[in-house]
C-alpha cells in the first residue's frame, strides 16, 4: 500500500473527505491508490496532498505494509440500515471494529452473519450475551452502554 492510501487510512479520512481538504479530485485520489503515483503526477497535487496529510513528500510515496493499520486507524461505517437501538451495532461502531472481527466476537461463521446482526431493528440476547463476556459486563450494563443516545 503506498502512502497516500496508508496516510489516508491512519488520518481516518474517506477519499473524497480527502479530496475535498486537498482539492485533489476524488479520480486521482483513487487512480495513486489502486496503481500508484506515477512519475509524472503534478507536483502541485502530491504537495496538497500531503500537507493535508501532515506527512513528507518522501512518506506519501513510501510503500506501506497494510497489517501495520490497527483497528483504530480506519473509518468504520454504519452497516445499510442499522437502527440506532441495535446495541450490537453501536458496540461494533464505537470500537470501529470491522465486520469480520465483530463476527469473531460474536463467534458467528461469517462477516455476513454480523452484517445481518447489525441491520436487525433489535439484538439478539445471545449476541448481547457473547460481547458481554467480551466486555466483562453484565447484560444490563451493556445495553446501558451501547444503547440509543
Amino acid at each position: 500500500m503506498n502512502g497516500v492510501e496508508y496516510f489516508r487510512k491512519k488520518r481516518r479520512l474517506s477519499k473524497r473527505e480527502l479530496a475535498q481538504c486537498s482539492g485533489v479530485t476524488e479520480i486521482t485520489i483513487r487512480t495513486y491508490e489502486r496503481t500508484g503515483v506515477p512519475d509524472n503526477a503534478p507536483v502541485e497535487a502530491l504537495v496538497k496532498l500531503s500537507e493535508v496529510l501532515g506527512v513528507t513528500l518522501d512518506e506519501l510515496l513510501a510503500e506501506f505494509d497494510h497489517n501495520t493499520l490497527t483497528t483504530n486507524d480506519r473509518k468504520t461505517y454504519r452497516s445499510g440500515i442499522s437502527a440506532p437501538e441495535n446495541v450490537v451495532n453501536n458496540y461494533r461502531m464505537r470500537h470501529n471494529l470491522r465486520l469480520q472481527e465483530l463476527a469473531e466476537r460474536l463467534q458467528l461463521g461469517s462477516r455476513e452473519g454480523a452484517r445481518k446482526a447489525c441491520r436487525r431493528k433489535t439484538a439478539r440476547k445471545e449476541h448481547i450475551r457473547r460481547l458481554c463476556e467480551v466486555e466483562n459486563l453484565s447484560p444490563e450494563s451493556f445495553v446501558s452502554l451501547y444503547g440509543p443516545e
